[in-house]
């Protein structure tokens, strides 16, 4: 084995047996609660993966990858769950012959840690730089990345070791190697089978080399490109083929952005420790796009500015190279740029056109391997005789200033997580069943991830068929509380948990009192009653008749929304819907006879019609279960509607409950007024119930 490579070896297995605890090392489940939901929701999808039997036919390939168990009985894309597919199908098939272990997500993860470091070395030797010493560096900064060990738990994105072989086999390509433009035609279909956004940038860099070629008026361009075409049209057939395409996207493009200033804000810097625990940070969302590159690297960076006379030969060499790197950055950093918490422009266009770029931010990590490699080639040439002492001694640096954020990553890896509740009362209510309903159902419910996840995780231990699931695109939308646990109450075998915030809706159920029972903060229902013992009852509350009820927070309105809202905010005159499908009402006092006539008072966001284009009303259609009772057309400025709920309807629920399916919900960052993202439907200042 090459020196070099046997050396990054080394530094990587260090470097993973210092910082992954035995569980993780050997694919087991952590002690406690899940570290952090990203790794809960890629092990739950391959835990469901790994259970079910395969579907090997030629028809059944666009459902491969579905987890049937999950969002039961339609399933979920594991490639949705960010589960790593390959990875799992891998796993799926070499599970006869491995010990046994429950996932493989933290073991990918180590290898990932091991890889990093080595690939750092092929791509600074596809260079043509072999020495021994300047390897060494490379693989002590490649592994001592910030933007590489900020995302620990997001396992499928922590594969940049893949980015560094795509930054290699350009530099071969260019240099006329073959079996490079092969690697390069399968590495973009393979690293789809991660994570797509690896596969786009890979497949940015790749496109770079038969550039490069083109712009030097170098004929070898041709086979280059004949395969980057090939691979892209392989991309695209095998995402169809598995289900990829055709997801929607909650949007985000311009908030989970690339700060200008990350590159150099320190941010859990091991040298700086004073300076900020936060990343900078303009839109609220921009710890997505952390780029912080380090202090070796950012002093390699301005000793090689220093001897700027090499750039222009530099660009002239790898002018492909650089157009990747410029529109990478421009595409990290999108239309909202901000240094530090100062806007400094906003280029008007419509956002829907990278709505599946949410995360732009992290388009950014080729440009700062590019820089890697780069800087320490250019120090390299520029100092031939103390280059590489130079060179080592950033390596240090790099490895110093990377030790605060190791010392989060050990400590989360080797911290076990408390549960936030009683989690043994809770894994023995779900083992006695065999479908779980989370109310509401993702993405509707405002009461965070962890807590969803947590039961989702216990849950998945006992291989329950779970009715709802958490994915990173959605090709669908669903009503956020189906129609049966709104009418009856939970089937034979199937336990219901209602979510955290939402306890009006648990006490507007028609079964609330038989079958419901507070284990906080969940709310927990089933026909097993005696599973129920000794939990306490859920509060009935009540509404009044006849009354102007304000949602503002602490008033009697904000008791009638049930899902599908923000949180009411202190001070503020109202809130909006959320959600699609919004549920309003509850039980009134005193209980009614007859029909009853619900009044609101609200206006709409704008609807999207097509990419920056809004309409200013809003339809929303008014049902009572499976019967629509109105509809309204909400403008901008605040009006009255009303509709008259049935009283069969009223009868059967013990409660006065509308559903208000106010469509595609919008976003102040869709409509190009501001970097929010967040989506809403209506927005409702008072509600009132009235004899109909």
């Amino acid at each position: 084995m090459v020196p070099a490579y046997l050396t990054a070896l080394l530094v990587g297995v260090a470097i993973v047996l210092l910082a992954f605890p035995h569980w993780a090392l050997t694919g087991r489940l952590p002690p406690g609660a899940p570290p952090e939901p990203d790794f809960a929701q890629h092990a739950i999808g391959q835990i469901y993966f790994f259970a079910q039997p395969w579907e090997f036919s030629f028809r059944s390939l666009r459902t491969l990858l579905v987890a049937r168990g999950l969002d039961a009985p339609r399933g979920v894309n594991i490639a949705l769950a960010d589960s790593i597919p390959l990875l799992t199908i891998l796993s799926k098939l070499l599970r006869p012959l491995l010990p046994p272990f429950e996932q493989t997500i933290t073991v990918y993860q180590a290898a990932a840690w091991v890889m990093q470091p080595i690939a750092g070395v092929f791509a600074l030797r596809s260079t043509g730089e072999r020495r021994w010493l300047p390897g060494l560096a490379v693989a002590l900064m490649a592994a001592s990345m910030p933007t590489f060990l900020f995302r620990l738990w997001h396992a499928a994105l922590s594969g940049h070791w893949m980015l560094l072989v795509a930054l290699g086999l350009y530099f071969r390509i260019v240099r006329g190697s073959r079996a490079a433009t092969v690697a390069g035609c399968v590495l973009p279909v393979v690293l789809l089978l991660i994570h797509p956004y690896l596969m786009l940038m890979a497949s940015w860099v790749l496109l770079a080399a038969p550039l490069t070629l083109l712009l030097r008026h170098d004929p070898r361009w041709r086979g280059p490109l004949a395969a980057w075409a090939a691979s892209s049209a392989l991309v695209l057939l095998v995402g169809q083929v598995l289900g990829y395409w055709g997801q929607g996207s909650d949007g985000g493009y311009g908030f989970y952005s690339m700060n200008l200033a990350g590159p150099f804000w320190p941010t859990l810097s091991g040298l700086f420790p004073g300076i900020s625990y936060t990343p900078a940070d303009g839109t609220g969302g921009q710890a997505e796009g952390y780029q912080y590159l380090g202090l070796g690297l950012l002093g390699l960076i301005a000793v090689s500015l220093a001897g700027c006379r090499h750039w222009p030969q530099t660009v002239r060499r790898h002018p492909g190279l650089l157009i990747a790197c410029v529109t990478l950055a421009m595409v990290a950093v999108t239309n909202w740029i901000f240094f530090l918490h100062t806007r400094l422009l906003h280029i008007p266009f419509p956002s829907l056109l990278f709505a599946q770029l949410r995360g732009s931010g992290r388009l950014f990590w080729p440009v700062s391997y590019v820089l890697l490699i780069g800087s320490i080639l250019a120090v390299l040439r520029l100092l031939p005789r103390a280059g590489i002492l130079l060179v080592l001694a950033a390596a240090l640096l790099q490895v110093a200033d990377a030790g605060e954020l190791r010392r989060v990553d050990h400590n989360s890896l080797a911290e076990p997580v408390a549960y936030p509740f009683d989690q043994p009362r809770l894994s023995a209510i779900l083992r006695a069943h065999a479908a779980l309903t989370v109310l509401p159902t993702f993405p509707c419910n405002g009461g965070g991830l962890a807590p969803n996840l947590d039961v989702l995780w216990l849950a998945a231990q006992s291989h329950l068929a779970i009715a709802s699931m958490y994915s990173a695109r959605t090709s669908r939308q669903q009503a956020c509380v189906p129609e049966a646990a709104l009418q009856s109450r939970p089937a034979a075998g199937e336990v219901r948990v209602v979510m955290p915030g939402f306890d009006r809706l648990a006490a507007a159920l028609p079964y609330s009192q038989t079958d419901c029972r507070v284990l906080a903060p969940f709310i927990v229902c089933s026909r097993r009653s005696s599973l129920l013992d000794g939990l306490p009852p859920v509060d009935l509350r009540t509404l009044p008749m006849s009354r102007i009820l304000p949602t503002r927070a602490g008033q009697a309105g904000a008791d009638a929304l049930l899902s599908g809202w923000t949180t009411p905010v202190p001070g503020a005159p109202g809130l909006w819907s959320n959600a699609p499908s919004a549920l309003l009402g509850g039980r009134l006092q005193p209980e009614p006879t007859g029909p009853v006539r619900i009044r609101i008072r609200a206006f709409a966001m704008p609807t999207r019609i097509w990419l920056g284009l809004a309409s200013p009303r809003r339809a929303v259609s008014v049902w009572a279960g499976e019967r629509k009772i109105a509809d309204w057309s909400l403008g901008r400025k605040p009006g009255q509607f009303e509709a008259v709920v049935p009283a069969d309807w009223i009868r059967q629920q013990h409660a006065v409950i509308v559903e208000l399916r106010t469509g595609p919900l919008a976003s102040m960052l869709d409509l190009g007024h501001t970097p929010d993202p967040r989506r809403f439907g209506i927005w409702l200042s008072s509600v009132e119930f009235v004899p109909g």
